[in-house]
């Protein structure tokens, strides 16, 4: 049987039980980027409040891997063009920019209303992405925010975002191959939007462009 993520420490299993087998999924949020308060300052607060390293080691066991694109740091070397650029860095799962994050929240639009209001966040309500959920909520609260976790059966919840619902979507998608279309694509292109591609609806026509 696969094991949720916080059965993995569990001390009635010991490792000698257990098989680890390296995955390829990518966990992430996805800002619904048709909310005019969701802006540049709100997102690049949110990404800086949530310590992933705390994550990593105490939701995934330790087992998480950093990506650069999609594709994990590790196999960075290894690829036929990552490895050509010199000044390639992972997202950081170690700093803490909790300073730097409470003055960018200050100068979104909405700052008083998302002091006032709270954000959503919306997961598949089982008990493993439930506690994901629980842990990002925690991170983004010591910004001031309250956050209403939402689970949902992962049918409405793809449904409903690809309706322009909610406002941060915990998402998850697999990297079938190490090719880079495979993360610009579904990430930034405009024709792609919606569950099968762009979740967040991102359009930015002249990033079309330089991807064709």
């Amino acid at each position: 049987m696969k094991l949720p993520d916080f059965l993995l420490s569990s001390p009635s299993i010991p490792d000698s039980a257990k098989q680890k087998i390296k995955g390829r999924s990518v966990q992430y949020l996805a800002f619904n980027h048709t909310n005019p308060c969701i802006d540049m300052p709100f997102r690049h607060a949110i990404q800086k409040s949530i310590r992933r390293s705390l994550v990593r080691e105490k939701i995934l066991d330790g087992e998480a891997e950093p990506i650069v694109t999609s594709i994990p740091y590790s196999r960075v070397q290894s690829h036929p063009f990552l490895s050509q650029q010199p000044n390639l860095k992972p997202i950081s799962f170690n700093e803490d920019t909790l300073e730097d994050a409470k003055a960018s929240l200050k100068n979104s639009q909405c700052y008083s209303e998302w002091i006032q209001k709270g954000v959503e966040l919306r997961m598949r309500g089982d008990e493993e992405n439930q506690s994901k959920g629980q842990a990002i909520a925690s991170e983004i609260g010591r910004l001031g925010i309250p956050v209403k976790l939402v689970g949902m059966e992962k049918v409405n919840l793809y449904k409903e975002n690809s309706e322009k619902k909610g406002e941060l979507t915990l998402l998850t998608w697999y990297t079938d191959t190490a090719q880079l279309s495979n993360f610009f694509d579904p990430v930034f292109r405009s024709d792609r939007g919606g569950s099968g591609g762009n979740r967040a609806f991102y359009q930015n026509y002249r990033v079309d462009e330089l991807l064709q």
